[in-house]
């Protein structure tokens, strides 16, 4: 449980230095619009330290943590959601510069902003299965 509120408030941490850093950088730059710098913020808020926070009440209630594919998951969603932002600064970026990437250049951005959405979707699936578990574990087989 404690591993879940110190990921929490990274996250936390995290989304207000993006919050900081989306109205500075566009406030320097006199860029009036939305840009993907934007939803960086939102990402690590939400899907960061909010999804956290709620597996630290599983966490608290079950054995979350000592399942092998939860540990997976851990693996896999605290790799997929910060390269996701990472990739939402870096167009953001591009966006508030004004750089209209090359057609062959903007390839790369768009699998690298893609990939970590997969392994969110893969985490996801493990996601359900703590879910299945969790809940299932309350049920007794009286015949």
């Amino acid at each position: 449980m404690r591993k879940m509120l110190n990921l929490s408030l990274l996250y936390f941490i995290l989304a207000m230095v993006c919050g900081v850093f989306y109205r500075e950088f566009t406030k320097i730059n006199g860029y009036e619009g939305r840009t993907a710098l934007a939803f960086a913020h939102v990402h690590f808020m939400v899907l960061g330290m909010a999804l956290f926070l709620i597996l630290a009440l599983f966490a608290k209630s079950g054995g979350l943590t000592e399942q092998r594919s939860f540990r997976i998951f851990l693996v896999l969603y605290n790799i997929g959601l910060p390269l996701m932002v990472v990739m939402l600064i870096i167009r953001g970026i591009i966006q508030v510069l004004g750089i209209v990437p090359a057609k062959g250049a903007d390839a790369p951005f768009q699998v690298l902003r893609d990939f970590p959405y997969c392994a969110g979707r893969c985490a996801g699936i493990f996601v359900r299965s703590f879910k299945r578990r969790i809940t299932g574990m309350g049920k007794t087989t009286d015949g």
